[in-house]
């Protein structure tokens, strides 16, 4: 992935700042997206057209990027004796940031499962139009523009834990204030910190991860991250659904925000175990 590349070649005091940064691209698709997409078929009168026209960009990007890497030349070489030992190392350090990044995993998991059921729930419980609560989508991910290059930078400046512990921690109450807030300026200003936390944590973990383990295994510490990340919400995501048709959004919603809530006072009452290093990697890494 990217995120490993920039992780080898930024040094630890600029990594989070840099991956950061690197969330930019992503979080200006998902602001932009929706509003051409709407615009889209608002102008043409069928969502068909919206399809058609945004894919144009990926299937440019791709033959780009074929062109591009097409022109690089890769050596592969057998690992040599000392990154053969720093595997153990590796471990050691999993093993040390593990307990962290398994409860940061659990509050992503929630944020990610229930991120496609808010507009419907600002539908269903307030009445919004539904066109106006799909932009939604663009508030939550836009902030990322924002939030992800200076998370990353607060990382650098007071260690990985203390961010992740914090931005982390605020998720369960953040999702039962988004139940209960009544729809307003309130409501915008939720979403916003609902935005905020979701797109902090991102830079913070790749940076934690870049911190701990040694280059030549970052991508396959990332990818394993990833897959859990992202192909595990793929499996909660029709489970809050259901839950929601076997409920009502609000239940639903502070069903999560209780579980969320309760992740959150683990974080918050073992904090000073999470942040303690357990590994010779880990010293250099949770806190500076």
């Amino acid at each position: 992935p990217a995120s490993t590349y920039l992780s080898a070649t930024f040094v630890s005091a600029a990594r989070g700042r840099a991956l950061g940064t690197h969330v930019i691209g992503g979080s200006l698709a998902f602001l932009l997206t929706p509003v051409l997409a709407i615009a889209v078929a608002r102008y043409s009168g069928s969502w068909r057209y919206s399809f058609v026209a945004l894919s144009v960009a990926p299937l440019v990007a791709g033959v780009m990027m074929l062109i591009t890497t097409a022109r690089v030349a890769t050596t592969e070489r057998p690992p040599t004796e000392q990154e053969r030992a720093d595997q153990g190392s590796a471990l050691a350090s999993l093993r040390g940031i593990g307990p962290l990044v398994f409860v940061a995993l659990g509050e992503q998991l929630l944020t990610a499962s229930m991120f496609a059921y808010i507009p419907f729930f600002l539908v269903d419980q307030h009445h919004v139009p539904s066109d106006l609560a799909g932009l939604s989508i663009s508030l939550l991910a836009g902030i990322g523009i924002i939030s992800a290059p200076v998370g990353g930078a607060l990382s650098d400046r007071f260690g990985r834990a203390p961010v992740l512990i914090a931005v982390t921690a605020s998720v369960g109450p953040l999702i039962l204030a988004l139940t209960y807030v009544p729809y307003g300026v309130g409501m915008i200003v939720v979403l916003l910190l609902y935005g905020l936390s979701m797109n902090t944590r991102l830079p913070v973990l790749e940076s934690l991860f870049a911190d701990a383990i040694p280059a030549h295994r970052r991508s396959t510490v990332l990818g394993m991250y990833y897959f859990i990340g992202q192909e595990s919400s793929g499996l909660t995501t029709p489970l809050v659904g259901r839950l929601i048709d076997a409920t009502d959004p609000v239940t639903a919603f502070t069903m999560l925000g209780v579980v969320g809530t309760l992740l959150s006072l683990v974080l918050v009452r073992y904090r000073g175990t999470l942040m303690r290093p357990r590994g010779a990697l880990a010293g250099a890494v949770l806190v500076p």
